[in-house]
C-alpha cells in the first residue's frame, strides 16, 4: 500500500460488571491499539440495563486520553487484588520454567540450533477466568514446587562443593606429592604454620627473621620453608612458621605485600598431598554421580509438567496485563470507556466481538480518521514481494499517518543500488548461496532471518546479472587464471556481444564513462521520483504551496536548466535560440519559485540549487564502489598470477624447484581464496552502507516525514520460541 493502513477511531463503553469479559475479548482479538480510557458518569443503580442509559455521548469524549496505555501497565504494584495474586503466581511459575531450562539435557550446538532451529510452540488462548486460573496455578505449584525446589537446592549445593574441591585440586597440583599436609592441620602448641604463596621470598624471610619477643630478643621466632614453585616463575609456595609469642606481628607480615595465604578444607589437610588429591578426586566423582541422579529426577518432573507450566505462565501473563489495566479504570463509576484505534476493515468485526463478549452491555462507537491526524497509529502493509524491505523504512523512522509509505520504492531502488555497486557475478553467487541458506533453513522459524534471506537472495541474483554484464566473476579470475590452462584464448568472460552503443561484457575499468553516465542517470531518476512522491504527499494533505514552491519548482529548474547545461557547457546537444530562451525562462520561473518559498531569506535560494546538484553528484558513488570491487578483485588475481608464474619457473629447474613450486602454489591458492573472501565481505558491507545512505539522505530527504507511532494492538501472547515472546 502507498499510504499507511486506514484506521478507525473507536470508543468502547461498557458496564463495570463486564470489564473482565470485555478486556479478555480485546486482548484475544489483538485488533485494538489502546490510546486511553475514561470513567463514565453512571447512576447509582447496579443493573446491567443501566449500561444502555449511561452510555457516553460520542460528542463528549474529551476524557478519553486522560491516562495512556503505558500508564495503565506500570507493573505489579499497580494492580487489582486478584491481579497481585496472579502476578505473584506468575513469578513463581516463571522460576519453575527457569529451573526446567537448567535441568534440560544438553541440546544441539549453537551452530546446529541456527541451522535447524526448533519449531515455535503453540499456546491456545486462555478460556479460564482469573479465579479459576488462580486455583489451577496454586494446585500446580503445591503439587510440584517443593519437590523441584528441594532437588534444585541439592543440585546447587553439590555444584558449589564440586567447584570448591576442583579449586583445591588446582592448588594441590602445585605441591610436592610427598608434602605432609597433616602437619599443617595439627601444629604444635607453641607454633603456627600457614601455607601460602609469595613473590618476594627474600623480603618475606627478612621480615620474619626480624620477629623477636621480650624473652628471646636475640633469636628469630619466624621462619619460611620453601615448598614448591608457584603459579608463575616469579612466585614460590611456602610454609610460614612462627612462635605464638609473636603471632600478632607475624600476622601483620603475612597479610601484607609479601604473602598470600592458601586456604584448604579439612578434607585436604590430612596426610600427604598425594593422599589428599586422591581423596578429593573420589569425592568429586561421587558427588558428580549424585548430582547426575538428582538432575535425572528433576528432568523427569520437568518432562512431565513443563508444558503445563508454560501454558499456565502464558495465561497468567495475559491475565496480569488485564488486571493491571483494570486497576487504572477507577472505582466509583458504573460505566467505563476504552479508546483507541482498529483497522477500518476490521472495525465492524471488532464491534461484534465486543458486543457479544459483553452480552449487550457494551457499545462500540466507530469514527473515521482523517489523514492529517498524526495521533493515529501507523500500520504499514506492503505486498509480500516487498514486505521484507519494510524494516529499512522503520529503521530510519516511522512515517506519519499522513505520509506515504516509501517501501514500494525502496525495495527496487535498494536492490538496484546494491547490485550495481557490488557488480561481480562471483561475489553475487556467494551472497545468493548464503541468503538462500538463511531463507530456507533458519528462516523456516525465524522471521528476521527469513526477511534477510529473501532480500539477500534478490540482491545476490541482481548482482550476478550486473556481474555478467560487466564480465566480472571474481574479477577477471577465469580469463586470467583458468582459461589459459584450458587452452581457451579469450581475454573476457564470454565472447563479445553488441548491445547498441554498448559492447558486452562492459569493461568498467577501461571505459568508466558509460558507468558514470548510468550512475548519474539513476541518480536523476531517483531524485525526481522523490520529488514526485513529495508532491503527491503534499497534494493528498492539501499543502498546495509546498507542492508548488518546494517540489514543482525543482522540476521546472531541471526541465529548463539541464538542456541548457548539456548544450552550452557539455556540447552534447544543439539548441536554437528560441528553444534556449524558452528553456531559460522555465528555469528562471523554477528558481523564482524556490526564492519565494524562502520568504525573507530569498537570497538562500542558490543553496537549494547547489544542494540538489550535490545530491545528484552523490550518486557517483555507484560508479566508485563498482570500480572499487572490480579493481580489488583484479589486483588479487594479478598477485596470484605472479606467484603461479614464479612457481612454474621454479618447477622448470627441477629438484628443489618442485618443492618450491608446491609451496608457492599453495601460498598462491591461500591468497586467492582468503583475499577474495575478505574483498567479498568488505564490498558487501560497503555496498549495503552506501545503498542505505543514498536512500536515507538523497531519497528520503526530499519527502519523508518521520514521527509516527507504530500500531501496537493490545494482544495476548500465545506463542513462544525458546523463551522469546
Amino acid at each position: 500500500m502507498v499510504l499507511p493502513v486506514k484506521m478507525s477511531e473507536v470508543d468502547v463503553v461498557f458496564h463495570r460488571s463486564k470489564a473482565e469479559r470485555v478486556l479478555q475479548a480485546i486482548h484475544h482479538s489483538g485488533l485494538m491499539h489502546i490510546d486511553g480510557l475514561s470513567v463514565g458518569s453512571g447512576r447509582s443503580s447496579s443493573s446491567d440495563a443501566d449500561a444502555e442509559e449511561t452510555k457516553v455521548n460520542p460528542e463528549h469524549r474529551a476524557q478519553r486520553r486522560k491516562e495512556t496505555f503505558e500508564q495503565l501497565q506500570r507493573g505489579g504494584d499497580q494492580n487489582t487484588p486478584i491481579g497481585k495474586r496472579l502476578h505473584s503466581l506468575n513469578i513463581k511459575m516463571e522460576r519453575f520454567i527457569e529451573i526446567a531450562e537448567m535441568a534440560k539435557e544438553a541440546g544441539p550446538s549453537a551452530l546446529m540450533a541456527f541451522i535447524s532451529p526448533p519449531a515455535p510452540k503453540e499456546f491456545q488462548p486462555d478460556i479460564r477466568g482469573p479465579e479459576e486460573l488462580e486455583a489451577a496455578a496454586k494446585a500446580f505449584l503445591e503439587e510440584h514446587e517443593d519437590d523441584v525446589d528441594t532437588l534444585k537446592n541439592r543440585i546447587d549445593s553439590m555444584s558449589e562443593r564440586i567447584t570448591s574441591w576442583e579449586a583445591e585440586l588446582a592448588v594441590l597440583r602445585d605441591l610436592p606429592s610427598s608434602f605432609d599436609l597433616g602437619s599443617m592441620a595439627t601444629p604444635s602448641s607453641r607454633t603456627t604454620m600457614t601455607l601460602g604463596e609469595t613473590k618476594d621470598m627474600p623480603g618475606l624471610k627478612k621480615a620474619l627473621g626480624e620477629l623477636r619477643s621480650g624473652r628471646s630478643s636475640k633469636r628469630s621466632l619466624g621462619e619460611v620453608l620453601d615448598v614448591a614453585r608457584g603459579k608463575d616463575k616469579n612466585s614460590r609456595i611456602v610454609v610460614v612458621v612462627y612462635h605464638k609469642d609473636v603471632a600478632k606481628e607475624a600476622e601483620k607480615v603475612i597479610k601484607g605485600r609479601f604473602f598470600t595465604p592458601i586456604s584448604l578444607s579439612s578434607k585436604s589437610m590430612e596426610g600427604t598431598v598425594s593422599q589428599a588429591t586422591s581423596r578429593l578426586q573420589l569425592e568429586i566423582k561421587e558427588t558428580r554421580s549424585e548430582r547426575s541422579e538428582a538432575l535425572g529426577d528433576l528432568r523427569q518432573i520437568m518432562k512431565a509438567h513443563k508444558e503445563e507450566a508454560e501454558t499456565l505462565c502464558v495465561e497468567l501473563t495475559d491475565h496480569v496485563k488485564r488486571q493491571q489495566f483494570l486497576a487504572g479504570l477507577g472505582r466509583t463509576s458504573k460505566t467505563l470507556t476504552i479508546s483507541g484505534w482498529v483497522e477500518a476493515r476490521e472495525a465492524e468485526r471488532f464491534k461484534r466481538l465486543i458486543e457479544k463478549a459483553a452480552e449487550d452491555s457494551a457499545h462500540v462507537y466507530i469514527k473515521p480518521t482523517r489523514r492529517d491526524d498524526d495521533e493515529v497509529p501507523v500500520l504499514l502493509r506492503t505486498n509480500k514481494l516487498l514486505a521484507p524491505f519494510q524494516g529499512i523504512t522503520v529503521m530510519y523512522g516511522v512515517p506519519k499517518y499522513s505520509s506515504i509509505d516509501p517501501t514500494f520504492i525502496i525495495g527496487p531502488l535498494f536492490t538496484l543500488f546494491f547490485a550495481l555497486m557490488l557488480g561481480d557475478a562471483g561475489y553475487g553467487l556467494l551472497m545468493l548461496a548464503g541468503s538462500l541458506f538463511l531463507w530456507m533453513v533458519p528462516g523456516r522459524t525465524n522471521k528476521m532471518m527469513r526477511s534477510f534471506g529473501y532480500m539477500g537472495t534478490l540482491m545476490g541474483a541482481f548482482t550476478m546479472v550486473f556481474g555478467v554484464m560487466f564480465g566480472s566473476f571474481f574479477g577477471d579470475m577465469l580469463p586470467r587464471l583458468l582459461y589459459p590452462s584450458l587452452g581457451i584464448g579469450m581475454e573476457t568472460l564470454y565472447p563479445a556481444i553488441e548491445l547498441g552503443p554498448l559492447l558486452l561484457p562492459y569493461d568498467s575499468l577501461r571505459q568508466p564513462l558509460y558507468l558514470m553516465i548510468i550512475s548519474l542517470a539513476i541518480g536523476l531518476v531517483t531524485l525526481n521520483v522523490s520529488i514526485m512522491v513529495g508532491m503527491a504527499q503534499d497534494l493528498l494533505n492539501k499543502k498546495w504551496s509546498s507542492a508548488v514552491l518546494d517540489r514543482f519548482s525543482l522540476i521546472l529548474l531541471q526541465v529548463g536548466g539541464l538542456p541548457l547545461l548539456a548544450s552550452s557547457l557539455l556540447g552534447l546537444i544543439e539548441l536554437d535560440m528560441t528553444v534556449s530562451i524558452v528553456l531559460a525562462v522555465v528555469a528562471l520561473i523554477g528558481f523564482v519559485l524556490i526564492a519565494v518559498s524562502k520568504g525573507s531569506q530569498w537570497f538562500l535560494a542558490p543553496f537549494d540549487v547547489t544542494g540538489f546538484i550535490g545530491d545528484w553528484m552523490s550518486f557517483l558513488r555507484l560508479m566508485a564502489l563498482g570500480l572499487s570491487t572490480t579493481g580489488l578483485a583484479l589486483t588479487i588475481n594479478v598477485v596470484t598470477q605472479l606467484l603461479l608464474s614464479g612457481a612454474v619457473s621454479a618447477m622448470e629447474s627441477g629438484g628443489v624447484g618442485l618443492i618450491i613450486m608446491a609451496v608457492v602454489g599453495l601460498i598462491a591458492l591461500v591468497i586467492l581464496v582468503a583475499a577474495h573472501v575478505l574483498n567479498t565481505a568488505l564490498q558487501l558491507l560497503g555496498s549495503a552502507i552506501h545503498s542505505l545512505r543514498l536512500q536515507y539522505i538523497e531519497f528520503f530527504g526530499r519527502f519523508f516525514e518521520a514521527g509516527g507511532e507504530l500500531y501496537e494492538p493490545f494482544s495476548s501472547t500465545h506463542q513462544r520460541e525458546d523463551g522469546n515472546k
